[in-house]
């Protein structure tokens, strides 16, 4: 065994790994496991690499060396684990986070561990459960700055909504609005606990603060006005019994979206802007302003429609309207904020931007898998345009985030 061998093949293996030269990085790494084959550190950093390089089969072949050298270390386990979670075979998964909680980990590998398990969780389904392991996570972290990361209270909101428990969601929502007061979706998330549980007022003043304070692009400025149109218009069908003054609701919706109307948008936004626009005039018995504006939208029928079943002059109905902008108290753009089913990807746990056009949120400075030393991860994730799509980045960044973090 030469002692110098395995230390320049150690230190080549490193600087090739923090210059995220995997290939380089796994060529050293082996010459240091021909000078050393029984080196749990090397064998851990080299199947960490090979799940990067999305060679999960010689992934396993790493980490199983490293539970036959030491098996009775749990952190080997976990990194066991971790590798049968990106193969997505889930049972096998729990089967080695439980050997690793039973075998006992290193502290910093038992907070990953249970944040792990919260992920497992959620991603078959079982919420109240992973909710348990977020809570056990921050336990352990008590006192530590990664347990005001916001994406714990994205996640923790996303994870009430999904069981209904919408006073912790609003509560986690405030929190990420707290943490990040210039960053756009905290807002959104937190808009749209509101709309759901009909606090419209609230939700109103979450889109003032926004446009105040995390407004940065044109674009950014048209989602918020589509939302704030979209609640403006909700308050101004409640009743006067409800709320005070509702028609000054109906007058500020109508601005939004005549605002709406005037700012570069798609052919399909512009369609359903100036319908819901349309709507609102036929409200207030706008008749000539609401067929101006569906002229080359609705056929010619479906406008006579709409004409015979306008209020009556000088009469504006309390009552919430039959098409009201959510349904039984649901909102439409509750879908587009979890990827339409309303489930998370399993990247969820690790980073929230997948929108390239939002300030970036710094992860965890924790390893996914079991290693010394961490690096700050990659600001941001490039947008897919399809679902497909973005379930395949969420890979591809959650494997280049694993090796920026385990450094």
């Amino acid at each position: 065994m030469s002692e110098k061998h395995y230390s320049e093949a150690l230190s080549a293996a490193e600087m090739a790994f923090s210059n995220r030269e995997f290939e380089t990085a796994l060529e050293y790494y082996n010459k240091a496991l021909q000078e050393k084959a029984n080196d749990v550190y090397i064998l851990s950093r080299a199947g960490c690499v090979c799940v990067v390089l999305e060679r999960i089969g010689d992934a396993f072949t790493y980490f199983n060396r490293a539970v036959e050298v030491d098996p009775r270390n749990g952190d080997n386990y976990y990194n066991l684990g971790n590798a049968y979670f990106f193969a997505e075979e889930y049972d096998k998964c729990l089967d080695y986070y439980t050997r690793a909680e039973m075998y006992g980990c290193s502290d910093e590998v038992k907070e990953k561990l249970y944040y792990q398990k919260a992920l497992l969780c959620d991603t078959k389904g079982d919420v109240k459960s992973a909710l348990v392991y977020l809570k056990k996570y921050e336990e352990i972290c008590s006192g530590d700055i990664k347990v005001i990361n916001p994406n714990l209270f994205r996640i923790r909101t996303r994870m009430y909504m999904s069981i209904k428990d919408y006073d912790n969601a609003e509560l986690n929502a405030a929190k990420l609005v707290g943490v990040q007061p210039t960053v756009l979706d905290g807002y959104v998330l937190y808009y749209s606990v509101l709309i759901i549980q009909r606090k419209f007022s609230t939700a109103l003043q979450v889109m003032e603060d926004a446009e105040a304070f995390a407004v940065s692009n044109d674009e950014e400025k048209y989602q918020l006005y589509l939302h704030k149109a979209t609640v403006l218009g909700e308050l101004a069908s409640l009743s006067a019994e409800q709320i005070d003054n509702p028609r000054q609701y109906m007058d500020m919706a109508m601005q939004c979206f005549e605002t709406l109307l005037a700012m570069p948008q798609t052919a399909g936004s512009k369609v359903e802007v100036k319908l819901s626009l349309a709507n609102l005039y036929m409200q207030k018995n706008m008749l000539a302003e609401a067929i101006a504006l569906v002229k080359g939208i609705l056929p010619p029928a479906e406008i006579v429609h709409h004409e015979a079943d306008l209020t009556p002059a000088g009469e504006l109905s309390d009552a919430p309207e039959s098409d009201s902008f959510f349904g039984d108290g649901e909102t439409s753009e509750q879908s587009s904020f979890f990827g339409g089913t309303g489930k998370p990807t399993k990247m969820s746990f690790f980073t929230e931007d997948d929108d390239e056009d939002a300030p970036a949120v710094k992860p965890m400075k924790t390893s996914f898998f079991s290693a010394e030393e961490t690096v700050e991860a990659d600001d941001a994730a490039e947008e897919p345009e399809a679902e497909e799509e973005q379930d395949a980045a969420a890979n591809e960044e959650l494997s280049s985030e694993v090796i920026d973090r385990a450094r």
